[in-house]
């Protein structure tokens, strides 16, 4: 049965020596019997079949990470190694002995959270009783970690740990869990720990796979089918709302306002496919807006799997909420935001509306008004009290003197009873943050996180199975970026209305396993729940949105990838051209660069060529030189080598932006100069650069100018990339050039 003990019990299962033996191995180890592994469906025959076959890939996935992490761990100059005690040891029914462990940690690394917490698989080199040099080297989960003290003297430590006292140490306790076996340990020797991988993003996956028929998603995502997707068309939505968005985006917006809106809990599901360029974040924008309307008490959760795409979500959000407010929009209807999330991970724009930024406030506004209450009230008194003080030293009543000094000891009293008020309060705040956290959260209208952090503790008692309250609906952005199981991480809220917004023909989830990769797992619900509905449809996908207007790219550059990849439905919209007119370069050329071959340096498995690199740079200089400062340049290419190569080049020119084609997706800018890197491979293989996808968003990211520059002799070996160039010579837009190309030539080339 799959559950987390189960996968718990998996990786504890596993050998040190295998991680060890998977340096220079090109198999797995033992750690699944493959025969049992089967690809992805495009529907399931039950929710055990569902969650077995995820399960596999989960287990295949944890491995590939866990062993890269490991392998990376002997390049490192510092390693988080620590030398721990045990001091109680149990063995509950089942194949899990806990160990209660103790650990010192320095006061820099405390500080840097450099040491073993909740959530790391650790290696734990076990001492047994009567071996004394010996060491038994097991792999085992932190599933709970206390500071116990900071500042611990010498003599405060365990025996045996005292050695390693230094000022200003911290002492942590530990619990850990590993494989039962048939030894007895030796208390008396301290035990080496080493922190491998923190394996908290897959857990919490697994979980997900494991909880999923408590989901109101679990059958549809077992067995899909037409009746789930929303298809309506039209929807009240108010014109001023729609005033921004082409006919397209007003359609998409007002059926998801009106399935938003439809009474009643049957599951809807909403798939909107955004090809490049078409404003499906904008969209997406309209949709939340049109949510809203009329219904201030809603709250949305949008998730997507990258911060980038949470925070750009964000900060158009916080210039709509500008625009509110600019628009004396009452504060009752101003949008409330919430950005869930580490901080140092979170865009500066954004970090206003970041959970814990926003409960500083409340509880900083909270404590400055009740703490100016207790002074006001203290105040008073003392002055009352310095009143009556005048009064006895003037009065020779006696009837009165005691009068006074009655009072003047219950003024006393009120102060003294204040002062410890007001100091029992400052106390309390710190207590409150976690319920302050919870009342921000259900207050707000829009929750933001990546997918990872959206199945958090605290998001979970605020919205999720035994909270009162519960999110009206829940919007994916890059839903195709994901894998399947990440995307089960935000559907366990209840809530029956979900829109999942993204484009199957760009690039898929990275996936580390090359197993998982060829069983599919790779592949997102989005693209999965699109399949099904072209299968039941025979071929129409009418229960899916697609946008095909575009605004970026001048018809020259949106030529081909809209016939290849979009049935020639991307087009630009009208009068795009025409605002790009006066641009200097022509708009589209495809280099044909010779004599120039590609480079492994042996030491890694990326690319470089540097010829061509060069040829690049000289390129980026000509196009400055033409166009000016104003405009916007990027290098893409497909390996890393090749970026670290051409950043050298340009000496690090902060006018020219260069990027990976993985790492620049999603983005645009002016002009995009493609370098294709690989040339002259002896086998014709030309690796990851002839993948369709990744070939889409590269020629895809530019606005005015694209300029591909590669071997064409070798790129043609690739079915794609061959439709590309064949494409380009029917469009004369193929230049045959050398590598060393002067500066003077490449103008001509590129001028209009």
């Amino acid at each position: 049965k799959v559950n987390m003990g189960t996968f718990i019990n998996f990786l504890l299962s596993w050998k040190v020596q295998w991680l060890k033996e998977q340096m220079n191995a090109a198999t797995l180890p033992p750690i699944l019997d493959m025969e049992k592994v089967h690809a992805k469906r495009i529907m399931y025959s039950s929710m055990d079949e569902y969650k077995m076959i995820h399960y596999h890939f989960l287990c295949l996935e944890i491995w590939e990470d866990v062993f890269k992490k490991w392998r990376d761990y002997f390049s490192r100059t510092t390693h988080l190694t620590f030398q721990s005690v045990i001091t109680h040891h149990e063995c509950p029914l089942g194949d899990v002995m806990i160990l209660s462990c103790v650990v010192v940690v320095g006061s820099e690394a405390e500080q840097k959270s450099e040491y073993p917490v909740e959530g790391h698989l650790v290696r734990l080199d076990l001492r047994i009783r009567d071996q004394d040099k010996a060491a038994l080297p097991v792999l085992g989960f932190i599933t709970k970690n206390k500071l116990q003290s900071k500042n611990v003297s010498r003599n405060s430590l365990p025996h045996l740990l005292q050695p390693l006292h230094a000022p200003k140490c911290v002492l942590i306790s530990l619990t850990v869990y590993v494989k039962a076996r048939d030894i007895t340990l030796n208390f008396n020797k301290v035990h080496r720990m080493t922190v491998v991988s923190k394996i908290t993003p897959t857990l919490r996956q697994m979980e997900a796979v494991a909880d999923l028929e408590q989901s109101p998603y679990g059958q549809v995502v077992v067995r899909p089918n037409a009746h789930y997707f929303w298809h309506r068309t039209g929807g009240a939505v108010g014109k001023d709302l729609l005033l921004n968005y082409n006919s397209q985006q007003q359609e998409v917006v007002s059926s998801a306002v009106l399935a938003m809106n439809m009474p009643g809990s049957d599951i809807r599901v909403i798939i909107l496919h955004g090809p490049p360029g078409t404003g499906k974040t904008h969209t997406l924008m309209g949709i939340v807006m049109g949510c809203l309307r009329g219904f201030s008490h809603r709250s949305i959760l949008i998730v997507a799997p990258s911060n980038a795409a949470v925070d750009e979500i964000g900060r158009r959000l916080l210039a709509q909420r500008a625009v509110q407010s600019s628009q004396k929009v009452p504060g009752g209807q101003v949008l409330k935001l919430v950005r869930v999330g580490q901080e140092k991970m979170i865009h500066p724009e954004v970090r206003g509306i970041v959970l814990e930024e926003l409960v500083k406030k409340n509880i900083q506004s909270e404590k400055r008004d009740r703490l100016q209450d207790y002074d006001r009230e203290i105040e008073s008194k003392r002055k009352r009290l310095a009143h009556l003080r005048r009064d006895m030293t003037k009065s020779g009543d006696v009837k009165l003197l005691h009068r006074l000094e009655f009072e003047t000891k219950h003024l006393e009293a009120d102060i003294l009873r204040l002062s410890e008020e007001k100091r029992k309060c400052l106390q309390g705040f710190s207590r409150q943050s976690y319920e302050m956290k919870l009342k921000i959260l259900r207050k707000a209208n829009v929750v933001l996180s990546t997918l990872n952090s959206c199945r958090s503790r605290l998001l979970e008692e605020a919205f999720g199975r035994a909270s009162p309250q519960c999110f009206s609906s829940v919007i994916v952005d890059e839903a195709t970026q994901c894998t399947e199981v990440e995307t089960l991480l935000c559907l366990q809220y209840r809530t029956s209305r979900l829109v999942l917004i993204g484009d199957p023909l760009q690039l898929p989830a990275t996936v580390l396993s090359r197993h998982a990769v060829q069983l599919n797992f790779q592949e997102s619900l989005f693209e999965r729940f699109y399949k099904c509905l072209e299968n039941e449809e025979k071929g129409g996908t009418q229960a899916v949105f697609m946008l095909t207007d575009q605004r970026r790219m001048h018809s020259e550059i949106c030529s081909f990838p809209s016939r290849y990849f979009y049935d020639g439905k991307l087009q630009p919209v009208a009068g795009l051209d025409a605002s790009y007119a006066s641009f200097p370069l022509n708009p589209y050329l495809v280099f044909n660069v010779l004599g120039s071959p590609e480079m492994n340096d042996g030491s890694s498995t990326s690319m470089a060529n540097h010829g061509e690199a060069e040829f690049v740079v000289r390129l980026c200089h000509t196009v400055r030189k033409i166009v000016g400062p104003g405009t916007s340049i990027c290098v893409i290419t497909f390996y890393r080598a090749q970026k670290t190569t051409i950043i050298e080049l340009l000496q690090r020119d902060s006018s020219f932006e260069v990027n990976t084609v993985d790492g620049f997706q999603g983005q645009e800018r002016d002009v995009v100069v493609l370098s294709c890197v690989r040339a002259s491979h002896p086998m014709g293989y030309i690796g990851f650069v002839a993948d369709a996808r990744r070939l889409n968003v590269s020629i895809t990211r530019a606005r005015k100018a694209l300029f591909i520059c590669g071997h064409l002799g070798t790129l043609e070996d690739s079915l794609e990339w061959r439709a590309l160039i064949e494409d380009a010579r029917i469009r004369d837009r193929v230049r045959n050039v050398s590598a060393d190309c002067s500066s003077q030539e490449l103008g001509q080339f590129i001028a209009r």
